[in-house]
């Protein structure tokens, strides 16, 4: 997970934004049907069956690229190092390291080094989101109760 991000360009948003409006039109009518992927260049055309699933992904990948963020793709089961997991989590790489001792997120080690499943990421970082959530909604409803006392 070591490449260099950098923004969309604004034509590339632009584009973006006109593939995903095809291609989602395109994903409802083509509902079951076998897709193909056409490739052409130099009068020369490359014709390929292309996944339901990877076109769905495509979808959201040019959604992404539309709103001018950048985009990466981690594989489910890949190893990150604690650098990746404090990016990913957009928190330090220390606080990271001490959720790992404190066994809050799964990992494995590499001679000296701590590994950390994306899935587990992801799931340590999902449960992080619905507690924060609820919080909140907690909060709000303190809040209501204040209000009517008042």
């Amino acid at each position: 997970m070591t490449a260099e991000l950098s923004l969309p360009e604004p034509e590339e948003v632009e584009q973006a934004a006109l593939i995903g409006k095809e291609l989602s039109s395109f994903v409802e009518i083509g509902k079951g049907r076998e897709v193909m992927l056409v490739f052409r260049k130099e009068g020369r055309d490359l014709e390929l069956p292309f996944p339901p699933s990877a076109l769905q992904l495509l979808l959201r990948i040019m959604g992404q690229i539309a709103l001018g963020n950048s985009v990466t793709l981690i594989p489910i089961h890949a190893q990150l190092t604690t650098q990746e997991a404090a990016d990913l989590l957009n928190v330090s790489r220390p606080f990271v390291v001490k959720l790992l001792k404190e066994g809050k997120i799964p990992c494995i080690k590499v001679g000296a080094h701590r590994r950390v499943r994306f899935e587990d990421l992801m799931e340590y970082k999902n449960d992080m989101l619905a507690e924060s959530e609820q919080a909140r909604a907690e909060l709000a409803k303190l809040g209501q109760e204040i209000e009517q006392e008042d």
